[in-house]
């Protein structure tokens, strides 16, 4: 049974973080025009991402993830749960709200 890669988890974090910090900026953004919501998200996910890489040198996690594959769960999935807020329960929907199109064939899953 498929669930969801360490990375999507991490991405699901990521999200939920954002959410907290960036919901009211990204609605303010998408009233104005879903150009400037689209422009917000992808410079709320290359921070977001940078920020995770800078933890990771920095010894804050104890395994190395996968950047690339978190910034792919978070373009894949990010738009969505800002519209769609959830508090995941399992790790189904982490799999199912940030896909790992990455992964497309493969079973290397949680």
């Amino acid at each position: 049974m498929d669930v969801c890669t360490a990375e999507q988890m991490v991405a699901y974090n990521i999200a939920f973080a954002v959410h907290i910090n960036y919901q009211d900026e990204y609605d303010k953004s998408k009233a104005i025009s879903s150009i400037c919501a689209d422009d917000l998200v992808r410079d709320i996910i290359l921070i977001e991402v940078q920020n995770f890489k800078k933890g990771m040198e920095a010894g804050r996690y104890k395994k190395n993830f996968d950047i690339d594959a978190i910034q792919a769960c978070l373009n894949a999935g990010l738009v969505n749960y800002l519209e769609h807020f959830f508090i995941a329960t399992e790790y189904e929907q982490v799999g199912k709200a940030f896909p790992a199109y990455y992964l497309k064939g493969a079973s290397n899953t949680l």
